[in-house]
């Protein structure tokens, strides 16, 4: 789980190249009370961001993880 790295809307931008963050850092930024964690699959990075979904997320003060390769949501539910 420490090797794994996802791209996150708290850093993402839709015109720059975007960093990825591990899990250990996106539970250290869940906000006060958060028991889940928030992420959305797609084709594309470009598109989870831009899905009226995930911005009603991130509006609400939740950062989401951006899950573009199938496997990644295969992993996140079969080792938590």
């Amino acid at each position: 789980m420490k090797f794994l790295r996802f791209h996150t809307t708290k850093d993402f931008s839709l015109d720059k190249n975007n960093t990825m963050t591990c899990l250990d850092a996106y539970v250290s930024r869940m906000k006060e009370g958060q028991k889940q964690l928030y992420y959305f699959g797609g084709e594309n990075v470009k598109d989870i961001y831009r899905s009226p979904l995930v911005q009603g997320i991130v509006r609400k003060g939740y950062e989401v993880l951006m899950m573009e390769d199938p496997l990644d949501e295969y992993i996140v539910h079969h080792v938590m």
